[in-house]
């Protein structure tokens, strides 16, 4: 998801006065921890209400006990412990982040949370199985990205996989949440016989036309694309409700907006 500008701002300003380090911090009566000033600050807006947003209301709306979900582009596991927290014990996560510092971190805050439900998978999710890189934006660690987007990052080798492959022993799985900067047309691409297998599964799922297009996408055909699965795109309120748009809408909205966060669900 992209950061603002003044909170990307203010998470360098922090840097620089001295907020390095892992710290452990209570959100929502979650232990989390996070080692950046970017992450921290991410963790303390969270806790203060200040990120919260109809998607995280949605959430708590949408997943019960029991149920299966995925958290594709986790990252340190803000949202994975939330998806945790409310599929409970009896429930499972599994969450793909192919950073090995964010992945670690993930994993202990699984670990602070004594969510054994919760599966980490170290690998980006694609429409291909095979090698990549993940181009680092130090200053945004939830701004990492499987393409060259042409500012002079550094870059690290991952793992990149295909959920139909990945997954193809699940035996339920009801809610989708993804999040990858722009990759989400090639997850999409590599998912279509899970989400054939499992009719009534919801996602969460970010549009951002300008990453799309940088990632190689077309954000209209991705839109199509689910609309052709059978998904029906709604507008996330923010009382957490979902109201049905058209494509066309949505995109408009997006591009006006920069990114927005949608909602699909089969009729």
């Amino acid at each position: 998801m992209p950061l603002e500008r003044p909170l990307l701002a203010v998470a360098r300003l922090l840097g620089r006065l001295g907020l390095r380090g892992e710290r452990v911090i209570e959100v929502r009566g979650l232990k989390l921890a996070a080692s950046t000033p970017d992450r921290i600050l991410a963790l303390l807006l969270t806790k203060w209400g200040l990120l919260e947003g109809g998607e995280d209301r949605l959430l708590r709306r949408e997943l019960k006990p029991g149920q299966t979900a995925l958290d594709v582009g986790a990252n340190i596991g803000i949202l994975t412990m939330e998806l945790a927290g409310l599929v409970g014990l009896s429930g499972s996560v599994y969450a793909f982040e192919p950073d090995p510092e964010n992945a670690g971190l993930l994993e202990k805050n699984a670990r602070l949370n004594g969510f054994e439900q919760v599966r980490v998978r170290r690998a980006a999710v694609s429409d291909r199985n095979e090698t990549a890189r993940l181009y680092l934006n130090e200053d945004h660690r939830g701004d990492h990205r499987l393409y060259d987007s042409g500012d002079g990052r550094k870059f690290r080798e991952v793992e990149m996989v295909r959920l139909d492959d990945e997954l193809k022993e699940l035996e339920r799985l009801d809610f989708i949440k993804m999040d990858i900067q722009g990759y989400e047309g090639r997850a999409l691409d590599g998912m279509k016989g899970i989400l054939s297998r499992f009719a009534g599964v919801r996602i969460l799922c970010e549009l951002c036309p300008s990453l799309l297009e940088l990632a190689g996408s077309d954000p209209g055909r991705f839109l199509g694309e689910w609309r052709a699965l059978g998904f029906v795109a709604h507008r996330i309120e923010t009382d957490g409700s979902a109201t049905p748009a058209t494509p066309e809408e949505l995109l408009a909205e997006a591009r006006k907006k920069g990114y927005i966060n949608l909602f699909f669900k089969r009729a």
